[in-house]
């Protein structure tokens, strides 16, 4: 009985880095999602830079909202305890500037309710993503009056690189030896006492809260060879931030950990949909450049916001073209991420403009967004429970041209279009589409019929800019699309329609098997 009760726990089936492939997470700023208290009206101006009041228990009352989305994890801000003073640059309220990696950040709630948060999350199968920031710790100091005293555990100047500014980021010594900002004392990563401390306290801090993923802060600041022994150290998947605008940069750091955010491909991706005259060419081109340069493309965080990036309807307007990012994040080889609020269509331009209190848009359900985000993912998870080779597989570009994209993965064709909500309806003919001919097809978004001809060949009717999703109409059966029935099968997450893979059932026997060596010696 005690071997059993210890077994039982493995039953959940910690997270693996394959398991993230299939995953859409939903990135939360905790401070400006939700207050503990509904009724807590006090206004919040994300031009202050302060702390507004969002909290763990805030999210954790707001689960149904995020998974009615279709999300199956969460990214939350960090969650250390920050400096407390007010700075040049304001408040801490988004946690990026530690004080102490020991404790919890209060503004945010108690450890109760970031462990209550967990446990619910973990009851819907949605994972828990955890922002970390190692690079750095945070002082409301002049630089040169830094002393560290005040900073758990690096509280002497050893602990950190000479005050420095990068003026050359060409220059990678000085990216990651010298200060990001005033606020950022450059933590020495070089060092054997910092690493070791760094090592042991993700380790603990992913045990003590059950974390299932890491997004990892300006990670392009600290030296490559930092972060194997770090991300081993923490047991689970994690994601680092590395802003630059080359898949060979960008790319590179996939050697060190298993996921970087696709920072080169998003810029292309901006400029592609948000008008007729976006270069299209210019995102195939980077497609093949992620093909060459980088190690696993199907685990490349792909997004159009951040809480560092405008709002895309910040730039546009047009649904439809809204629309086609939506498409390309949710379809396209690797991990999809939405930033809170987009479902909302928030226009925050630059931070801390698109930091907005998700509070005022009173969570609505009804959005046009949130209807098209919810469609789109669930649909995607449907797609994931029918065969997960969609998420082990690379899609293929089918077609393109000065204001079409059209790219196959697995059994889907998502068509993409830049020309916007009054674009003219045409026919695309289609020499070849990825489907075997005779398949008999539905387009999702309009749930029209389509028979796949010669080689594939398929004559899409295209209007309004929409983009077009076509898949094979006899796997809809359960998807709640076009007429279809709305269930899941028995291998599936209910509430996220994930399937258990081959590799989940792999880690849990193999799990099983050395606790069992622990306790008898076999």
């Amino acid at each position: 009985m005690v071997l059993l009760a210890l077994l039982c726990p493995l039953l959940a089936l910690a997270a693996t880095t394959d398991s993230w492939r299939a995953r859409s997470v939903y990135q939360i700023i905790t401070d400006r999602f939700a207050r503990s208290d509904p009724a807590d009206l006090t206004p919040c101006d994300p031009l202050k830079k302060e702390y507004c009041g969002g909290t763990w228990k805030g999210i954790h009352d707001h689960l149904d909202y995020i998974q009615g989305m279709g999300f199956s994890a969460i990214w939350i801000s960090p969650i250390v305890e920050n400096i407390p003073h007010n700075t040049s640059q304001g408040y801490a309220y988004h946690g990026y500037w530690t004080k102490d990696l020991y404790s919890l950040n209060s503004h945010f709630g108690s450890r109760d309710d970031l462990v209550s948060l967990q446990k619910a999350l973990a009851k819907r199968d949605m994972y828990l993503m955890v922002d970390v920031v190692v690079n750095h710790v945070g002082s409301a100091q002049v630089a040169k009056d830094f002393t560290g005293e005040d900073i758990t555990p690096f509280s002497k100047m050893s602990d950190y690189h000479p005050l420095c500014y990068i003026y050359n980021w060409s220059n990678q010594t000085q990216v990651e030896q010298c200060w990001v900002s005033e606020q950022t004392p450059d933590v020495d990563t070089e060092s054997d006492f910092v690493i070791n401390i760094y090592n042991n306290w993700i380790g603990d801090l992913v045990k003590n809260y059950s974390i299932d993923g890491l997004r990892i802060d300006t990670v392009k600041h600290v030296r490559q060879s930092f972060w194997p022994k770090f991300v081993q150290s923490s047991g689970v998947f994690a994601i680092g931030e590395v802003l630059a605008d080359t898949t060979n940069y960008t790319c590179a750091y996939q050697n060190y950990m298993p996921s970087v955010f696709n920072y080169a491909l998003y810029y292309r991706l901006q400029r592609a949909f948000l008008s007729p005259a976006g270069s299209i060419s210019d995102l195939a081109t980077m497609l093949k450049n992620n093909t060459r340069d980088c190690k696993d493309t199907l685990l490349l965080g792909n997004f159009i916001e951040n809480a560092d990036q405008p709002r895309y309807p910040a730039n546009t307007s047009d649904p439809s073209q809204i629309a086609n990012a939506f498409t390309y994040t949710l379809f396209a080889d690797g991990i999809p991420f939405f930033y809170y609020g987009q479902e909302q269509n928030f226009t925050g331009a630059s931070d801390p403009s698109n930091r907005e209190p998700l509070w005022t848009s009173n969570y609505s359900t009804t959005s046009p967004s949130y209807i098209e985000i919810a469609k789109l993912n669930s649909f995607r998870n449907h797609i994931i429970a029918q065969s997960y080779d969609f998420v082990t597989s690379h899609m293929s570009l089918i077609y393109q041209d000065n204001n079409t994209l059209a790219l196959f993965k697995d059994s889907l064709l998502f068509i993409l279009t830049n020309l916007g909500q009054h674009g003219p309806q045409y026919t695309l003919a289609l020499s070849k589409s990825g489907f075997p001919s005779g398949t008999q097809i539905t387009e999702v978004d309009g749930c029209t019929q389509l028979t796949a001809g010669t080689n594939g060949a398929l004559d899409v009717k295209m209007e309004t800019g929409r983009p077009r999703i076509l898949y094979p109409t006899n796997l809809l059966n359960g998807s709640g699309l076009c007429g279809h029935s709305n269930n899941t099968g028995n291998d599936t997450d209910r509430s996220a329609g994930i399937r258990l893979t081959p590799l989940d059932f792999w880690s849990f026997w193999q799990g099983s098997f050395f606790l069992v060596v622990l306790l008898f010696g076999i």
